[in-house]
């Protein structure tokens, strides 16, 4: 079995030792845990935080790293739990332990995506363009951390080198069109070369490679730093219309919310890979900023965000769930100490509500939103201020002049702020 060292000196904490990591449960917990490590970007990452603490097994969640990386007391008899994993801990500096370093791995990672693009029968042989998906995540959602270990400049080659081979992945094939039309879910290029993507964008700061097959996706990512991992799934009017959206967006949204402390962000369309009905397992971002919207075309369905109210109004379907998902992003310029004064008003309101018609979604109701308040931007906002601000001061007008309730056109107020703000 192949193990994935990692080198340890990111952090003061780190010792000289170095860890790698071996699969002992899928889709499981521990059976009891010790202590959460901190929160990690690949399982090579956690593996190194989890020896260097003395433990010798941990669970992780690939899907929700932030969860973190917890060490286990016991790692057997845990429950089932989709979302989880446990490892054990490889000591690397043990004589029957067998380590790459990860510029090796990704460079055989790499070589074996260009072997898809050859392969005649990609799907007998998916197992081993998964791994490589898998082995490709591992590394390039850490590049930073290796890059500021690289201490003999030995990584730094080897991530130049991975990506020029990785480039001819993407680029035109010698007997014309592109690889990723071979690519599936099933026979596992499309995750493969998600990863292959991930790496170019991080590397060339641009999508000039990472999308050399899909001049609008590199467009959107090149303007506004939003990856569309999709499996090139979306048709044109789709993008068109995704990019028209962000274009809209003041800046500071972007770069404080969307994007906040990352180099991009992926649109993921995570239902685009799978197989059979099947989830892909492998993680399609690479950078601590992304969100998933649901598998359709714009034009295909529509929605009533102003459902339960005398102001109907619908909305192409798909294009309110980018909105949704994306206004969720917004809740890091006005929550968790971001903005004392937005946030000030955002508990205010919140704690000033008691019926569904205080609210603008009063079809949600107060109930949800009392219980989910990380659903309150990303549904007021998302679902209906980004589709008509003007039919929501409607709303929020006729709600005060009734005397229903003022707190409608406060949280329309509210929402101005959020983009008005510096």
């Amino acid at each position: 079995m192949k193990l994935f060292l990692m080198a340890l000196s990111l952090a003061p904490s780190y010792t000289d030792a170095a860890y790698a990591y071996t699969m002992r449960h899928e889709e499981a917990e521990c059976g009891s845990q010790s202590s959460n490590l901190g929160a990690f970007s690949t399982p090579a990452l956690c593996a190194a935080e989890a020896g260097s603490s003395g433990c010798t097994s941990f669970m992780f969640s690939s899907e929700y790293n932030v969860w973190g990386c917890r060490c286990c007391a016991d790692p057997d008899g845990g429950n089932q739990h989709a979302l989880w994993d446990v490892y054990n801990v490889v000591d690397c500096s043990a004589t029957e332990a067998v380590c790459v370093l990860p510029g090796d791995q990704l460079i055989a990672a790499v070589l074996v995506a260009q072997d898809f693009c050859k392969d005649p029968d990609p799907l007998s042989n998916a197992k081993k363009y998964e791994s490589a998906a898998l082995e490709l995540n591992d590394v390039v959602a850490a590049v930073d951390a290796y890059l500021e270990s690289d201490d003999d400049g030995y990584f730094a080659s080897a991530l130049a080198n991975a990506t020029t081979l990785a480039a001819a992945v993407l680029a035109t094939q010698s007997g014309g069109g592109y690889c990723s039309a071979a690519a599936t879910a099933c026979n596992k290029g499309a995750v493969l070369q998600q990863q292959v993507r991930s790496l170019l964008a991080l590397s060339d700061g641009n999508a000039t490679r990472a999308f050399a097959d899909s001049e609008a996706r590199a467009l959107l990512f090149d303007r506004h730093g939003v990856m569309v991992g999709d499996a090139l799934w979306l048709d044109a009017e789709s993008v068109a219309a995704t990019h028209a959206f962000f274009d809209l967006l003041p800046p500071h949204l972007m770069s404080d919310g969307i994007l906040a402390e990352a180099p991009f962000a992926t649109m993921t369309i995570r239902d685009a890979f799978r197989c059979s009905g099947e989830a892909e397992s492998i993680s399609l971002t690479a950078t601590a900023r992304a969100f998933n919207i649901f598998q359709s075309q714009v034009g295909s369905w529509t929605e009533n965000a102003f459902g339960g109210t005398r102001f109907p109004l619908y909305g192409d379907g798909a294009m309110t769930v980018i909105k949704h998902e994306t206004a969720h992003q917004f809740d890091r310029v006005v929550r968790y100490g971001a903005d004392a004064v937005l946030e000030g008003m955002f508990g205010a309101y919140i704690a000033a509500a008691s019926d569904d018609e205080d609210w603008l979604r009063s079809s949600v109701g107060n109930i949800y939103f009392q219980r989910a308040p990380q659903e309150i931007i990303a549904s007021q906002v998302g679902n209906q201020f980004l589709l008509s601000s003007s039919n929501q001061l409607a709303l929020a007008l006729d709600r005060l002049a009734t005397s229903t309730s003022a707190l409608p056109l406060a949280w329309f107020l509210f929402h101005l702020e959020i983009f008005s703000r510096r």
